[in-house]
């Protein structure tokens, strides 16, 4: 299972094939820190003191007040090197549901009627608060689920994922992470976006080794191409050159096992 998991996160199929048990992971330890009396139960009493010291980090002025511009410039607690464009647009899709009124601004009542909305649809039974097990699901309910990104890379939305879609996908984001802009990907480029100690640090150490095929220190877009082609074909079960979610969902079933 771990070497299925390190493919899938440098070819970036992770978001398919892997994504949800890392998801559950990040949702149990969110949970954790929500539960401030750790009674098991996330109540919106925990959820709003949490997302008022969020708020106060934020409004850098102190006017008690949320602009558009400290919203966007503030860093998330977990982010870690440089923000990416895709969390860019999300967080501002996010500003323009809560500013209600469309000043520009997210007022205290504004922010507490997102909140109760928000609770609201996690707490599947109504009873007001939140177990464990519904809060991970409702997460992932509310974040798309593997349906979403799978939708985010069969870009002709012919219900498949070519390797072109595929190839085309991850050229984009390794143009991202190539900084300089030389074409290639250097081992620092690569390690810079991740984290920075641990076991996952080590594990993203030893999938830079696997991809630079030549050991000269650098991703070129052939290595990149290679590899992504040997993990898409493994997927392939059917050899058609397309991938369904059935084939994905069937790859993951026997990493699992």
């Amino acid at each position: 299972m771990r070497r299925a998991a390190l493919w899938a996160a440098v070819i970036g199929l992770a978001v398919l094939a892997g994504a949800p048990q890392a998801g559950a992971q990040r949702g149990q330890r969110f949970f954790e820190r929500l539960d401030a009396n750790h009674d098991g139960v996330v109540s919106i009493g925990e959820m709003r003191a949490m997302r008022a010291r969020r708020m106060a980090a934020i409004d850098t002025n102190g006017d008690g007040r949320i602009s558009r511009r400290e919203f966007m410039s503030a860093r998330p607690p977990w982010a870690r090197g440089r923000p990416r464009p895709r969390m860019a647009r999300r967080r501002a899709r996010i500003f323009s549901r809560i500013d209600a009124d469309r000043d520009g601004f997210i007022s205290p009542a504004e922010r507490r009627a997102s909140l109760k909305r928000w609770f609201a649809r996690m707490d599947a039974d109504g009873d007001g608060q939140l177990t464990r097990r519904e809060f991970i699901e409702a997460r992932r309910r509310l974040r798309g689920g593997p349906a979403r990104r799978f939708g985010r890379l069969d870009a002709n939305r012919d219900g498949v994922i070519s390797f072109n879609e595929l190839l085309d996908r991850r050229a984009d984001q390794m143009q991202l992470i190539d900084r300089d802009k030389d074409g290639r990907v250097s081992r620092r480029e690569f390690l810079a976006g991740g984290p920075r100690d641990g076991a996952r640090l080590a594990r993203r150490v030893r999938l830079f080794e696997r991809l630079d095929a030549d050991g000269d220190g650098y991703i070129t877009p052939l290595e990149h191409g290679l590899a992504l082609k040997s993990w898409f074909s493994r997927l392939d079960a059917n050899a058609d050159g397309r991938l369904t979610r059935q084939e994905i969902e069937l790859r993951q079933f026997r990493s699992d096992r």
